[in-house]
């Protein structure tokens, strides 16, 4: 599998990585998992109490569809390089689970081996959008989840700029209960966060 993506591309979909696992006794879960299908590229990431799940364009392809399990950090330091140059990036992938990252002109290079394994099927624990029900009470969230959601393209793209309008917002499109996963979604619909409210004791 090799794909090509833009500077900012590559940037907003590793930006899923500060929401993988930081765990090393679950090493798949430290992975960024890259989907492509077609012209579109996602990111899914979790540390099972958040998920989330980014897509953005692709410029190129050599295959309609694919996935690779990459290394959060690796990806993350690639994307810091692209930011700095601006340049399409190239994600190669290879049979004997290796990838690698780099700029168009391969002022940097990135890469390493895949993370083997079964990326769990996060996908269907994502609530359906536009089930907003009524809410008995309070659900409560830890602060610090919320405030990773900054960490997260595209709201990770706007330090520095006014934060003001659409760019800036965040929905809330799924509520059951108060026990169970909320979706959050970026103006754009093409960021997806989920996350399980507190249970106060």
């Amino acid at each position: 599998m090799k794909i090509t993506l833009s500077a900012d591309a590559l940037y907003d979909l590793a930006s899923a990585g500060a929401l993988a696992s930081t765990d090393k006794a679950r090493p798949i879960l430290t992975a960024v998992k890259l989907e492509i299908s077609g012209t579109t590229a996602k990111a899914v990431a979790t540390d099972s109490y958040r998920l989330v799940t980014i897509e953005r364009d692709i410029i190129d392809s050599d295959s309609e569809t694919g996935a690779a399990l990459i290394p959060a950090d690796i990806l993350a330091k690639a994307a810091k390089d692209a930011a700095k140059t601006g340049d399409d990036c190239t994600i190669t992938v290879d049979d004997n689970l290796t990838f690698s990252i780099a700029n168009s002109r391969e002022e940097w290079r990135y890469g390493g081996r895949l993370i083997d394994g079964n990326y769990p099927d996060v996908i269907s624990l994502i609530p359906k959008a536009g089930t907003l029900c009524e809410i008995d009470g309070n659900i409560a969230f830890n602060a610090f989840y919320l405030a990773d959601f900054t960490k997260v393209a595209p709201w990770s793209g706007l330090k520095g700029r006014a934060k003001t309008g659409n760019d800036g917002g965040i929905k809330i499109t799924a509520i059951n209960d108060s026990r169970r996963p909320i979706r959050f979604e970026s103006y754009d619909g093409r960021t997806i966060i989920v996350i399980m409210p507190i249970v106060w004791r």
